[in-house]
């Protein structure tokens, strides 16, 4: 039997500040994705132990920097 994967809150909380990039605020990538500015920072900042739907990672990936795709956020939330 295959091991399922799981969520990985670290590995996407990596993901996540790589996606957001350097040279934006947490509320200009809010603004930009469409998620609230607390839904990202409760995602960075581990507050919700839920994995994020897959909704919301393509709306992360539409505008990620830092070369941060849809399948790598889904292999983070354990969707692969």
């Amino acid at each position: 039997m295959a091991d399922k994967k799981t969520f990985e809150p670290g590995a996407f909380r990596l993901l996540l500040k790589k996606a957001i990039g350097e040279h934006r605020t947490q509320a200009e990538f809010a603004s930009e994705t469409g998620i609230s500015t607390e839904h990202i920072s409760r995602m960075l900042n581990a507050v919700s132990a839920n994995r994020p739907s897959k909704r919301t990672l393509s709306k992360i990936a539409g505008h990620a920097s830092g070369g941060v795709t849809y399948p790598m956020l889904l292999d983070a939330c354990g969707y692969n």
